[in-house]
């Protein structure tokens, strides 16, 4: 419970700081106060970089934060709350190599998503993200700045919260698997994009067993970035933009995909982890708060 009060915190203070860095920032450029809310009305899309740089403060102060915050509550140490140890290199490319065999499964669970009704509300809410998102993307020459605030804050500020503190908190009372669904689950929720949550769930329960299994948030911070990276960079060129259906991937690559991923599972279950897991993997429970970590290998 307390774990998921955090993360309602996080995301309160994630919105204010937002909202008020957005106030500051059109106000250095000369939109006053009267202007705001027609701009607001437009969803940002004549100020896209303003709200990304607002939305990565935001990110910042409340995901960040909180997760800073209660791992010095609830930790021996900040470094061991938050899972910030070195993972073994070759676990690191098979996790990495397990994202991209998901996206053909992504892709048909997307598919499915849009079939489910939503309330209008949240529709236009995803609307509007879709639209600015498509604004920053449609700016030649900007893919540096991009993959800085759509792939790489994103990365580091969700993984620290979500796989960093929340993961390793709740798995002292509850199941390994327990865990990584609640993280999953959770973080599928947070985006508030209704359209996506299948998928959104599916890639958050897999970056929670990956920072599971090689005991190591950095895991989760580069496969969340290669894959929002990739996306990043792909999405101009997919017909329709952002908000529509994407690639189609044929059956097959669905199939194929999902084959390569349970081989490449496989080994990091069996071979991945550290030499005495930080997450015990015979009984799928956290250690105590102040159990000694060991240093982890390249299996």
């Amino acid at each position: 419970m307390l774990g998921v009060l955090a993360l309602g915190l996080a995301f309160v203070l994630y919105q204010v700081a937002s909202g008020i860095a957005l106030v500051v920032l059109l106000a250095a450029q000369g939109v006053g106060l009267a202007e705001l809310l027609a701009v607001m009305q437009t969803g940002l899309v004549d100020y896209p970089y303003t709200a990304l740089v607002a939305n990565a403060v935001g990110q910042g102060v409340g995901l960040v934060g909180v997760a800073f915050g209660a791992a010095r509550l609830t930790g021996p140490t900040v470094r061991d709350a938050l899972s910030v140890r070195r993972p073994a290199p070759t676990a690191l490319g098979v996790a990495a190599l397990g994202a991209l065999c998901l996206v053909p499964l992504v892709q048909a669970l997307s598919d499915l998503n849009r079939l489910l009704p939503i309330p209008p509300w949240l529709a236009e809410l995803e609307a509007s993200q879709i639209a600015l998102l498509e604004a920053v993307l449609a700016r030649p020459g900007g893919w540096l700045f991009n993959l800085l605030l759509l792939a790489a804050v994103p990365a580091v500020c969700e993984e620290v919260l979500f796989r960093g503190w929340f993961q390793h908190y709740v798995g002292r009372v509850v199941s390994a698997g327990a865990a990584i669904a609640l993280s999953g689950t959770l973080f599928g929720l947070f985006h508030l994009r209704p359209t996506q949550l299948l998928p959104l769930v599916l890639l958050g329960c897999y970056l929670a067993y990956v920072v599971w299994r090689t005991g190591s948030l950095f895991t989760g911070i580069v496969v969340h970035f290669l894959y929002n990276g990739l996306l990043v960079l792909v999405a101009p060129y997919i017909e329709g933009g952002v908000g529509s259906d994407g690639p189609a991937f044929p059956l097959w690559t669905v199939g194929l995909g999902l084959a390569g991923f349970v081989a490449l599972m496989f080994w990091l279950q069996r071979r991945g982890g550290r030499t005495v897991s930080p997450v015990s993997v015979s009984t799928g429970a956290y250690p105590a708060a102040h159990s000694p970590q060991p240093q982890p290998h390249d299996g």
